[in-house]
């Protein structure tokens, strides 16, 4: 999965293309499935993929044949965007840098770790590359220290019960420091959040 910046950055850019009703609600959205794990549910139900399916790409018409009639709804377009940002990273962008198990270096090493190694780099990048994505795209992190009322959710894989964690476990994960940096280059995310807003635009539009 992108990280949470990452995730905030594709969302604001295909915000300049779309009105939403309330926009903390529609950015509480795009990060709400990455809470499943930390919660204690699975990650395929939050992000719609089918159990007993080696994959981490989100069934777009699993989600659609649910709750496209909700996409009006700022939280539910926002969850939309999410899904769909992570359709491009697992199918197009993180190959580049995940294959096999191993971790292609930034001097195009293959480097071989275990899932939970891997998992770990891979988050030291996110956070290592956290403040260059906070700056650049001048993104609003109140929605972590504001309070606001919460939407009426009609997504049932992440209850609205869960709605206080997100805030407060991706507030932490926005927040953590880390200088360690394997992999992932900043202008490679720069890269990623220009084509993953076009498909993502593309795709809303096709679907509305």
């Amino acid at each position: 999965m992108a990280s949470a910046l990452i995730h905030l950055a594709v969302a604001k850019k295909v915000l300049e293309h779309f009105d939403v009703k309330d926009e903390k609600h529609y950015y509480l959205g795009s990060i709400a499935p990455d809470i499943a794990k930390m919660v204690g549910l699975t990650r395929k139900r939050g992000h719609f993929i089918e159990e007993g399916i080696k994959s981490d790409t989100p069934n777009i018409k699993m989600f659609l044949s649910k709750y496209k009639k909700y996409l009006n709804n700022s939280y539910e377009f926002g969850y939309y965007v999410h899904l769909l940002t992570d359709v491009l990273w697992f199918d197009e962008f993180l190959p580049n840098f995940v294959k096999d198990d191993c971790l292609v270096s930034r001097t195009g090493e293959l480097l071989h770790f275990d899932e939970d190694e891997l998992l770990s780099i891979l988050y030291d990048d996110y956070t290592n590359l956290n403040p260059q994505v906070l700056s650049y795209y001048n993104l609003d992190l109140s929605l972590f220290y504001e309070k606001f009322p919460f939407p009426v959710s009609h997504i049932s894989e992440i209850p609205e019960k869960f709605f206080p964690d997100i805030i407060e476990k991706i507030g932490i994960i926005c927040s953590k420091e880390c200088n360690s940096n394997y992999i992932l280059q900043f202008d490679k995310i720069t890269h990623f959040v220009t084509y993953a807003t076009m498909y993502v635009v593309d795709e809303i539009r096709r679907t509305l």
